[in-house]
């Protein structure tokens, strides 16, 4: 004997805006698992029976049923019992209105988290290029700092080369005036006289 719990039997009714949906049965799928078996009678358990081998019962009270399967054929007969319970006729299985609100409220969390990702993806997509252009900033501005500091150098050296030059003419200027002046220079030769005094003459 195998059973199976189907789908609820509901009914619907409305109050205002609220739909209170009320389980009112509960539908059990019995299978026949004899073998050998010519006929099989089902009592389930309310005093209701069937012939069927594998009926579909419905269930319209709470309650403990014990479930009996007979199989008969030439050589006699054999029963199994199974013991089952429903409990949950009469509850409220489902509320539309909650749960559409429900369906809502995941759908605006969805759509906030979509949100919030895409811009937190565009505020990362920002920041990564303000970095990129601060970097090149930097960047840029090394190049040109090093490039003031070349052309500084340059200009220090020639600077150099310049003032090197300068003493350089300098020297020979002082050289070629030493020669001019020691070339026009007179030379004297002392002598001394017969009365004994010393006498200068020009060369």
């Amino acid at each position: 004997m195998a059973v199976a719990n189907n789908d609820d039997t509901v009914d619907d009714s409305a109050t205002g805006d609220d739909l209170l949906i009320v389980k009112l049965s509960e539908e059990i799928q019995f299978t026949d698992a004899t073998l050998n078996a010519d006929e099989v009678l089902w009592d389930f358990g309310n005093g209701d029976f069937s012939s069927d081998r594998n009926p579909l019962y419905t269930y319209y009270s709470n309650g403990v049923f014990n479930v009996i399967l007979t199989a008969v054929n030439d050589f006699g007969e054999a029963s199994t019992t199974q013991t089952i319970t429903i409990s949950s006729i009469g509850e409220m299985i489902v509320d539309p209105n909650e749960e559409q609100q429900e369906e809502e409220t995941q759908e605006e969390e969805t759509q906030e988290e979509e949100t919030q990702e895409e811009e937190t993806q565009e505020q990362q997509e920002e920041e990564q290029q303000q970095e990129e252009e601060q970097q090149q900033e930097e960047e840029q501005q090394q190049e040109e700092e090093q490039q003031q500091e070349e052309e500084q150098q340059q200009e220090e050296e020639q600077q150099q080369e310049e003032e090197q030059q300068e003493e350089q003419q300098e020297e020979e200027q002082e050289e070629e005036q030493g020669d001019t002046s020691g070339k026009g220079a007179t030379k004297t030769r002392g002598y001394k006289g017969k009365d004994g005094t010393q006498n200068d003459e020009n060369q």
